[in-house]
């Protein structure tokens, strides 16, 4: 059922073209932020920083356009052979944002849960993500599926 979006309404202009026709499950490959962000003459960490806010305002207006399951497919196994300075920011990255998004996560009552191996995840990371799906855990509106995407090597987007 699609509801109709009042100019007052929050996600009111949002993709209008979208309401009603959004898929109720849309997956998203976060890929090339930091190929982006060093096209642009920035650091890497700027690019991964840019992907954050993008999947801020996603997370956010994906509930309004009828999308009841966002996944989002991050840090592939191709990704831990990164320098190890850039991993570390990438995982502290996902921990900031988690530590300032569950309060929103809860209040929209989006449920948050990770999909996949955690083992090579840091204990504070790891720690982190528990707390923000057992906080979120009775969240109907929407739910954001973190997917590490161990089985996808980046090569199998060339088949």
């Amino acid at each position: 059922m699609t509801q109709t979006k009042k100019a007052g309404d929050k996600g009111a202009g949002l993709l209008p073209w979208v309401q009603g026709l959004a898929p109720a499950h849309v997956a998203i490959i976060m890929d090339g932020n930091g190929r982006w962000a060093t096209s642009r003459g920035m650091p890497r960490s700027a690019g991964h920083r840019a992907g954050v806010d993008a999947v801020r305002r996603i997370v956010e207006a994906a509930p309004d356009l009828g999308i009841t399951t966002l996944t989002l497919f991050a840090f592939s196994s191709d990704n831990w052979m990164r320098p190890q300075a850039e991993v570390n920011s990438l995982m502290w990255l996902l921990r900031a944002y988690l530590r300032i998004e569950t309060r929103r996560f809860i209040d929209s009552g989006s449920r948050f849960i990770v999909i996949g191996r955690r083992d090579r995840l840091t204990a504070r990371l790891r720690a982190t993500i528990r707390r923000v799906e057992r906080a979120t855990a009775h969240g109907q509106r929407s739910a954001v599926r973190v997917l590490r995407c161990r089985e996808i090597p980046r090569r199998s987007h060339e088949i």
